[in-house]
């Protein structure tokens, strides 16, 4: 995208059809939240949105680490981009969106995930006056970054 948005779109749109040919659902979802997030974050929430359910759609619709891991980061990205005002939300849906992540992302030790999740979520508990809860996700979240230095080989 840096600079060329049309040109970035197009080799997006030609992405998904060849995910979509390919029979792959975890490529497909991959690239439909990609392309959704360039597009939210440009400006084109219609579009972005359908991408992006229909990518959150795919990754539920399975149940591979990866599918799960897809769900998880869904679940973040929508906590993200609500939390920046990109995407309609309060920060009581940031909170929703964030607990839904961890619930995904928790059973398969996906520490990345679960450290962005709870910075998503603590931000939003600071917008709620909560700061204690705000410092117990934030404790949260550098415990979870302090695993992925034990485990620097992980790729997730």
């Amino acid at each position: 995208v840096m600079g060329r948005p049309e040109e970035a779109g197009r080799l997006s749109e030609r992405e998904i059809a060849a995910a979509r040919a390919s029979g792959d659902s975890i490529a497909l979802a991959r690239s439909l939240m990609s392309h959704g997030t360039n597009l939210l974050v440009g400006g084109d929430l219609d579009r972005g949105r359908q991408l992006l359910d229909e990518a959150q759609y795919l990754f539920a619709s399975g149940r591979s680490r990866d599918h799960r891991q897809g769900l998880g980061w869904c679940w973040i990205l929508q906590a993200d981009l609500m939390n920046a005002g990109l995407m309609p939300g309060d920060a009581r849906d940031v909170i929703v969106a964030a607990g839904n992540a961890l619930s995904v992302l928790l059973p398969i030790a996906n520490w990345p995930g679960i450290a962005r999740a709870h910075g998503a979520r603590a931000q939003a508990h600071e917008r709620l006056g909560d700061p204690v809860a705000a410092e117990r996700d934030r404790e949260a979240q550098r415990e979870c970054e302090a695993e992925v230095q034990v485990q620097p080989d992980r790729q997730d």
